[in-house]
């Protein structure tokens, strides 16, 4: 019998730097030891003007309560600034937790992104879409235990980050609405225009 062992570990290389397996393009999707690149945002439209207000109490992380065996999740909690309301402001669909990609997705690519989650209190629809419009947007009502999820986001333009937003119901227009959530084992898969 020949010495099958170089090409069990030939075999064994070549799937590890498998081309066709797509990589995560986001720096830290499983939050083990902290939420660097995801940040909480606050945005409004009064009299036409758009204000994105950085808040960083929308994002924290969590310890002890996480998906699977990782040290570490998101806690997500969206509060909607009700005194911004009450003066003529409207929120919308850029609220919530967001997060950054080390680098841009082209236009007309489809984000196929999957999440552990679990709703928490207030709004049960987690919304997912591009930062700044330009993209669908999907909407999953999440349950009161770990779930895992899975989409694919078709975006029309190119960008960088990508929100998650609770709001009233999974029909509902993108208006965000209080929530809080965790996740954890977020992936963003960039897939180009073809494939």
């Amino acid at each position: 019998m020949k010495n099958s062992f170089p090409l069990i570990i030939g075999m064994a290389a070549l799937a590890l730097v498998d081309p066709a397996r797509a990589e995560n393009a986001l720096s830290n999707g499983t939050f083990e030891s902290d939420t660097s690149g995801w940040a909480g945002y606050l945005a409004t439209v009064v009299n036409g003007q758009q204000t994105v207000i950085h808040k960083p109490s929308f994002v924290s992380l969590e310890a002890h309560d996480t998906a699977g065996k990782s040290k570490g999740a998101l806690r997500g909690n969206i509060q909607v600034d009700d005194a911004a309301v009450a003066a003529g402001h409207s929120v919308f669909h850029n609220t919530g937790v967001g997060a950054t990609l080390p680098k841009e997705f082209p236009a007309n690519s489809t984000l196929k992104i999957t999440f552990s989650a679990k709703s928490l209190e207030g709004s049960r629809y987690l919304c997912v879409t591009r930062v700044g419009g330009g993209a669908k947007h999907i909407v999953v009502e999440l349950a009161e235990s770990w779930d895992k999820y899975e989409m694919e986001l078709p975006v029309q333009v190119a960008g960088s980050q990508i929100v998650f937003c609770t709001v009233a119901s999974k029909d509902a227009s993108l208006t965000p609405v209080n929530g809080e959530f965790l996740l954890d084992d977020v992936s963003v898969e960039i897939q180009p225009a073809g494939k």
